[in-house]
C-alpha cells in the first residue's frame, strides 16, 4: 500500500497547529509592540474563507510569535467583507509568526508566516465545519524557509536532499509579490530552487535538530540574478552532442554560474533537474527493478501477478533501505490464487499485500513480507 510522505503532511500539521495554538493563546503573555505601526512595520491582509455556517459572522484573528514560544502578539485588525470571504488588515513587526483564524461556527485554522518587510503581505486561511479537535502524533518541529526574489514572475520549489523519491518529493512555495516562503518543514537539509526566465538556480539550507519555529532566509536578489545571467552568458554556446546517426549534431548549452550560495550547473543533489520533468531517484528505480525481478522469479507468485502492472505500488523508506509495498489490483484473484501461508506479517500490519525491503546500494532484497 502507498506509504505516506514523511516530509509532507502539511494539511494535518496545520490542523494540529490550529488546535494547540488556540488553546495556548489565552495563557500566553501579551506583547505590545511599541513600534508595531512604525517604519519597520509589515502590513498584512488576511483573507479568511469561512465555512458555510460562518459566512455572516466576523471571524476572530490571533497572532503568536514563534520566535518567543508562542507569545501572543496584540493586533487590532480592521475587518471588511468581500463577497463570501472576510479580510482582516493589521500590522506587525518583522518576524516569524503563527496566524490563526476561527469563528463560532467553523473550525480554527492557522498558517506559519514570516513577516517580510517591504510590501503589503497576504495570507489566506480556509476554515471548515466542526469538529475541530484532531489528535495527531506528529513531530512539532516545524520550520520555514523564506526570501526575496528578483522578479514576481518566478517559481520556487523546495525538496529534501535525502529524499529517496527524488524530484517527486518537491513542494512549491507560496509566492507573495517579490517574496516566497514555505513552512511546515522538518529538521534536516533541503534544496531551494528558483526559476526565472531560462535560469534555474539552487542552494541548500539546513534546519537544525530540535529547533522549534526556526526560519531560514534565502534571498535571491535582483543583483544576484543579474550576476547569474552575465556569468551564464560568458560560458554559453553550441556544443557537440552524441547522435545515433552519422550526421553531426549540436545543442545550445548554458554556462555555469554561482553567486551568494546559489548554483546553476551542476545543480545541487539530487540533480538532473528541469522544470518540466519529475524524476525518480536511483534508489527508487533500483527498488522497483528488484520488485519486478522478485515478482517474475518467486515461485509463490501466480503467473497472473508476475508483473508490476498487476499491482498498486507504494515506495517508502530512507537512504539506507527502500520499502516497496505491493497491493494487488485484482484483490479477489489474489485471495483466490495467491499464497495462503503468511511470512513476516506479525510486524507488517497491512493484509493482502507484499512488502520488499531493498538495499538501495546493490538492489538486493533483504527482507520479504507476504500477507495473504
Amino acid at each position: 500500500m502507498p506509504m505516506p510522505d514523511r516530509c509532507d503532511k502539511t494539511s494535518r500539521l496545520k490542523a494540529l497547529f490550529a488546535t494547540v495554538a488556540f488553546a495556548l493563546i489565552p495563557l500566553s503573555p501579551t506583547i505590545v509592540w511599541a513600534d508595531a505601526l512604525g517604519a519597520d512595520a509589515v502590513r498584512v491582509e488576511v483573507q479568511v474563507f469561512p465555512c458555510e455556517q460562518g459566512l455572516a459572522v466576523t471571524p476572530t484573528i490571533g497572532v503568536s510569535n514563534l520566535e518567543r514560544q508562542f507569545a501572543r502578539v496584540a493586533v487590532s485588525p480592521t475587518w471588511s467583507r468581500m463577497k463570501s470571504t472576510w479580510v482582516a488588515r493589521f500590522s506587525v513587526p518583522a518576524g516569524y509568526y503563527a496566524v490563526y483564524a476561527r469563528s463560532d461556527y467553523c473550525t480554527g485554522a492557522s498558517e506559519q508566516w514570516v513577516a517580510i518587510p517591504g510590501e503589503l503581505r497576504h495570507i489566506a486561511i480556509t476554515l471548515n465545519k466542526p469538529p475541530h479537535i484532531i489528535g495527531l502524533d506528529e513531530n512539532m518541529f516545524a520550520d520555514t524557509v523564506y526570501g526575496r526574489l528578483p522578479t514576481p514572475v518566478s517559481r520556487v520549489e523546495v525538496m529534501r536532499v535525502d529524499s529517496i523519491v527524488g524530484e517527486q518529493g518537491r513542494r512549491v512555495a507560496t509566492l507573495d509579490g517579490s517574496s516566497y516562503q514555505l513552512g511546515y518543514l522538518r529538521e534536516g537539509p533541503y534544496i531551494v530552487r528558483v526559476t526565472f526566465g531560462n535560469v534555474v538556480v539552487s542552494r541548500e539550507v539546513v534546519f537544525p535538530p530540535h529547533a522549534y519555529g526556526f526560519a531560514i532566509e534565502a534571498d535571491l536578489t535582483p543583483h544576484d540574478a543579474q550576476v547569474l545571467v552575465q556569468q551564464q552568458e560568458s560560458g554559453s554556446g553550441f556544443v557537440d552532442v552524441p547522435n545515433y546517426g552519422h550526421t553531426k549534431a549540436s545543442t545550445f548549452r548554458y554556462g555555469r554560474a554561482a553567486v551568494s550560495g546559489w548554483s546553476t550547473d551542476p545543480l545541487l543533489f539530487p540533480s538532473d533537474y528541469n522544470t518540466g520533468t519529475q524524476r525518480l531517484s536511483i534508489a527508487v528505480l533500483r527498488g522497483l527493478e528488484s520488485a519486478r525481478n522478485f515478482l517474475a522469479t518467486d515461485a509463490r507468485i501466480p503467473k497472473s501477478f508476475d508483473s508490476l502492472l498487476a499491482w498498486s505500488v507504494g515506495v517508502g523508506g530512507d537512504p539506507e533501505e527502500v520499502r516497496i509495498d505491493l497491493v494487488p489490483v485484482d484483490m479477489a484473484a489474489w485471495l483466490r490464487d495467491g499464497p495462503k501461508t503468511p511470512q513476516g506479517c506479525l510486524i507488517f500490519a497491512s493484509q493482502h499485500s507484499i512488502r520488499l525491503v531493498v538495499n538501495p546500494s546493490n538492489g538486493h532484497v533483504d527482507d520479504v513480507m507476504i500477507c495473504p
